[in-house]
């Protein structure tokens, strides 16, 4: 027993003495995180960050600069000869997606430069899920409704636009988007948290009928 407790409290004291190990290229996926484009090139230059690849993200440091919005980032990558064409920058995008089409809801302005730097052009398809998904966040429930979604609507896009939807407070855009995904179950499928809702007209939306019996029961 007390042979235990030794080795146990060595293990402890082991872990303790541990140094925090940091990441080679934390601030540079941190300085993209948060637009600090200043950084982004001093850690470039440095050797200490790769413009194609983050050490703990699955997503490319393009991708992540579109999906955070920082076209300046994006300029900086691009001087640092970021591969537009990697498979890796399709990560945190809906299935089909692509840098140019995701910079349309994202990073408008990033969508430019793209363009000049050659990046593949987005598809039909992703094109018109990304204006559903605008029209969702721009909480038109008239826009969600008259999208044109030929090769129908994948279960990515269709959970960024609910999410945006109820981000818009308006319920009429949330029975809009799940009647256009022709999914109903998609408040469940798109991991919407319901319990930290408080507006019964937002909840039936959602089709949470036993949400609305425990906010009326408080």
């Amino acid at each position: 027993m007390k042979r235990s407790m030794v080795l146990l409290l060595a293990a402890f004291t082991a872990a303790a003495e541990t140094p925090y190990i940091v990441q080679p290229d934390e601030a540079f996926q941190r300085a993209i995180d948060r637009g600090d484009a200043a950084t982004v090139r001093l850690e470039l230059k440095a050797g200490r960050g790769d413009a194609n690849r983050l050490h703990r993200y699955a997503n490319s440091p393009l991708s992540l600069a579109i999906l955070k919005g920082h076209p300046k980032v994006v300029a900086v990558l691009l001087e640092f000869k970021a591969d537009v064409a990697s498979e890796e920058n399709a990560a945190g995008f809906p299935d089909g997606w692509n840098l140019r089409c995701a910079a349309r809801l994202y990073s408008p302005e990033s969508e430019a430069l793209l363009t000049k730097a050659k990046a593949p052009a987005p598809t039909a398809a992703c094109l018109a899920e990304v204006q559903f998904v605008i029209a969702a966040k721009k909480g038109s429930e008239r826009d969600v409704r008259a999208a044109t979604l030929p090769e129908g609507l994948s279960l990515g896009a269709a959970t960024l636009a609910l999410h945006f939807a109820v981000a818009s407070k308006k319920p009429e855009v949330v029975t809009a988007v799940i009647e256009v995904s022709g999914n109903p179950r998609l408040p469940e499928h798109a991991h919407i948290r319901t319990y930290q809702i408080e507006d019964v007209a937002m909840l039936r939306a959602l089709g949470d009928e036993k949400a609305v019996e425990r906010l009326r029961g408080r």
